[in-house]
């Protein structure tokens, strides 16, 4: 055990010392006084006549059983009449201290000063006794909780730190194939963070999902201070909080708002590259309930808040023509047209232009009023491309019931982004590169990554060709310089079928080629490959690479000799 173990069980011990003085004090006296007096008062009369006296040790045994409510008779002989008389008075004595014990103790059981230092031992000894890689959570809110159930469904235990309690048992009651394990306690404090495992070998990284920014920049600075090298992702919704973060060395800073803005402008300059970006982040299916993009032409906001704001700014940045609709009057000047009302009266909307336009933001912080705007809107015009946000968790039922062509969850954006970095940080920066290059190859991956998800759900995988990851593969391309891709990526058991998987990108000594030509492109020791396709392709594709007779068939589409003699037939037919 640690010198922080022993100090924490120390504390805990002297807690309940100085909470129980009182009553182990007055158990000390009385029970003095009861061995005293068993002592002095005079029992039955010796041979010569004279009255004996117990001794010390007797005594102290006859009270110590007598003190317990055990009762044992009359030892080590029968008593006088003094000594029965005394020992009434023991008696009752003892129950009087017991049951003034009993009451302190109880009491003490519901301090909350004593629960919360309880609370905090066990779960730096559970933390301790982790044996795997787990990830450290600070705040487990919403986006917590969410980030969370995404790492359960990836196999990884998370320990989380919240300051709000009914947050931690909310959470608590979710079904995780792995619980994670929780605390009450401010995840801002350096002591929190070390006693969550942030110096544990296998913390194998740090997110700070708070909805409190200085919460998750002080997580940063602790972590930055403390264990620079992990990984790490912050949620920001502050240009200042992101500015103060990048300065140390975060893996990822996350702003909600600023994500959806890159999408929505990515969805409406970009199609194809959106589409990629929301199957290979995995996001979920419910999110996108049509087949079409967001359309050009007029767009109406409604709500003024972040969300709306971030709406404008992908829209303008994309030559749109829109109308915000808020409640306030303040027009920030940054719109081409600003009405002052209700979006959810049919009256207001029909000034916006709703006939004209082609789609409508419901981005207001209420989520009766975003599903009321929306169907107000499709009365009014039945082609809308619809974009709702949803605020709270608790109307996830609403929304499952409602007919919208695009949620906005900042929680699950925030998970999604969080998840993808902790999980590959190479997924995000392909995509960085593939909105920004020729929409053939977005197209073309699309389609590919369709006609693959017909198979099952998507993975992604980096696989490198090492001794470690890849030994059959590692001795083969020392053998055989002809290994492409196009030959190493067929099914095992369809052989010559390619596997359902895409490759994304190549790494070869230090730089990236992203969607590399598969039949041209020859293999070589220490390549790594990024992939994605389903959780079988991805099986077979680490079979074939770890597992020599596999490997052979797929290469040479026959089945390798196993024995001496066969493998030399199988050399000389091959050179004859």
């Amino acid at each position: 055990m640690s010198i922080e173990g022993v100090d924490r069980n120390l504390s805990v011990v002297l807690l309940v010392l100085r909470r129980l003085r009182g009553p182990i004090i007055l158990m000390v006296v009385l029970f003095s006084l009861s061995v005293l007096g068993m002592v002095l008062a005079p029992g039955p009369p010796d041979a010569q006549g004279r009255p004996t006296h117990m001794r010390f040790f007797h005594a102290f045994y006859f009270v110590s059983y007598t003190a317990t409510t055990i009762g044992f008779g009359e030892v080590p002989q029968a008593f006088s009449e003094a000594q029965r008389l005394w020992a009434i008075a023991v008696i009752y004595l003892s129950v009087l201290s017991w049951a003034y014990l009993l009451k302190q103790a109880v009491t003490l059981m519901q301090d909350e000063t004593l629960r919360r230092a309880v609370a905090a031992l066990t779960f730096a000894r559970r933390v301790r006794r982790l044996h795997h890689p787990f990830v450290l959570i600070a705040g487990f809110g919403e986006t917590g909780t969410q980030l969370a159930l995404a790492l359960d469904r990836e196999g990884l235990a998370t320990v989380a730190l919240d300051l709000d309690p009914k947050k931690v048992e909310r959470a608590e009651m979710m079904e995780f194939t792995q619980p994670p394990i929780t605390l009450v306690a401010d995840a801002s404090d350096p002591n929190a963070l070390l006693a969550a495992g942030l110096h544990q070998p296998r913390c194998a990284a740090v997110a700070a999902m708070t909805d409190d920014d200085a919460a998750n920049l002080a997580v940063a600075v602790t972590q930055g201070l403390l264990a620079p090298r992990l990984p790490s992702v912050y949620r920001a919704e502050h240009d200042a909080t992101v500015a103060n973060m990048a300065g140390f060395a975060a893996t990822a800073i996350i702003d909600p708002f600023h994500v959806f803005q890159n999408d929505l402008a990515l969805a409406l300059e970009h199609p194809a590259a959106w589409r990629v970006r929301q199957m290979l982040l995995d996001m979920p299916l419910d999110e996108i309930r049509t087949d079409r993009s967001p359309p050009r032409g007029k767009w109406i906001i409604c709500g003024a808040g972040r969300l709306g704001k971030a709406a404008q700014a992908a829209l303008r940045s994309s030559d749109l023509e829109l109308v915000v609709i808020d409640r306030s009057p303040t027009d920030t000047g940054d719109s081409s047209q600003w009405i002052t009302g209700d979006a959810t009266q049919a009256e207001v909307l029909r000034q916006a232009g709703i006939d004209k336009a082609v789609g409508i933001i419901a981005a207001t912080s209420n989520d009766v009023d975003n599903i009321s705007i929306v169907a107000s809107a499709r009365r009014l015009n039945s082609s809308l491309y619809t974009i709702i946000r949803q605020n709270r968790r608790r109307n996830e039922a609403l929304f499952a019931a409602f007919h919208y062509d695009l949620r906005v969850v900042p929680r699950h954006l925030v998970a999604a982004e969080a998840l993808a970095w902790l999980r590959l940080p190479e997924i995000p920066a392909f995509l960085a590169w593939l909105a920004t290059a020729p929409q053939e190859h977005a197209q073309n991956l699309q389609e590919t990554l369709l006609r693959l998800r017909r198979h099952g759900p998507l993975r992604n995988l980096k696989l490198a060709f090492l001794p470690q990851t890849a030994p059959a593969l590692w001795h083969a391309l020392a053998e055989d310089s002809g290994i492409t891709l196009e030959r190493l990526l067929r099914s095992p058991s369809l052989w010559p079928e390619p596997l359902a998987l895409r490759v994304l990108a190549l790494e070869r000594e230090g730089r990236w080629q992203p969607m590399p030509e598969e039949p041209l492109t020859p293999l070589r020791r220490g390549d790594v490959v990024l992939v994605s396709g389903t959780a079988a392709a991805l099986a077979n594709l680490k079979e074939i690479c770890s597992y020599e007779p596999t490997l052979y068939y797929v290469l040479e589409g026959r089945e390798q000799p196993q024995t001496w003699l066969g493998r030399w037939w199988a050399k000389r037919a091959l050179e004859g």
